[in-house]
């Protein structure tokens, strides 16, 4: 098979990663949580790992396919704009100005990068 070193590298930093955390979910506090977890906060993790992370990453995999990395690694920065917006809207979280000073900055320098 012929080596792809975008899907490699990600294989190994996935793997990686799971074999650090391994030792802190293995905890009897940390089983004990997930056994008494609600079916709620099974949804939620489930809708994490599929939907968000999942949806995510393919989103990104294929922007690097379709318009290069240095192209695509400018978007990862508006994911805090995104998380703000969609806390507002569907969590009612408060906007304080700092943060939409912020995600001004976000833009701007994109909009700089781009220019």
């Amino acid at each position: 098979r012929r080596l792809d070193p975008a899907r490699d590298l990600s294989s190994l930093t996935c793997a990686g990663g799971a074999l650090l955390l391994a030792p802190f979910v293995a905890t009897r506090a940390a089983v004990q949580s997930l056994a008494s977890a609600s079916p709620l906060a099974w949804g939620s993790l489930l809708y994490m790992a599929l939907a968000a992370t999942g949806v995510g990453y393919f989103l990104y995999q294929k922007g690097i396919q379709e318009i290069g990395a240095s192209a695509t690694a400018k978007y990862i920065f508006l994911v805090p704009v995104y998380v703000l917006v969609l806390a507002a809207l569907f969590l009612g979280e408060p906007v304080p100005a700092h943060k939409i000073v912020a995600a001004a900055v976000i833009i701007a320098g994109l909009w700089i990068a781009e220019g």
